[in-house]
């Protein structure tokens, strides 16, 4: 039963992550150092030295005269979504992000 609780709040924390991940500006270094062959392979096709977050303006400061090229149709390509996920990756591209300080504050109170 000890196991299965630690399974579930392991779980449980994932699902927030990916939730402040898709709906905030949380970063997603931990996802892309896990396709770390793809993300090199992205960057060679498309000549991007370094991947930014948009919602990463420290950095982005850092890179003012560099072409912001958006390459995460690419990287999602190896997951192979279908037409009904790409709707909602679409969906979810036209929605604002929500701040991440409000996104941390709604998934404590159970609303995101």
């Amino acid at each position: 039963m000890v196991r299965f609780r630690d399974m579930e709040a392991e779980l449980k924390n994932e699902q927030d992550q990916n939730h402040l991940r898709v709906f905030s500006t949380a970063p997603v270094d931990s996802i892309l150092a896990l396709m770390q062959n793809r993300v090199d392979e992205v960057q060679r096709t498309t000549r991007v030295g370094r991947l930014v977050s948009k919602w990463d303006a420290p950095t982005l400061t850092q890179f003012k005269q560099a072409e912001q090229i958006e390459v995460t149709d690419a990287l999602l390509r190896d997951f192979r979504p279908n037409e009904k996920q790409m709707k909602v990756i679409a969906d979810i591209r036209k929605q604002k992000a929500l701040p991440l300080e409000k996104a941390q504050e709604l998934l404590r109170k159970g609303k995101l």
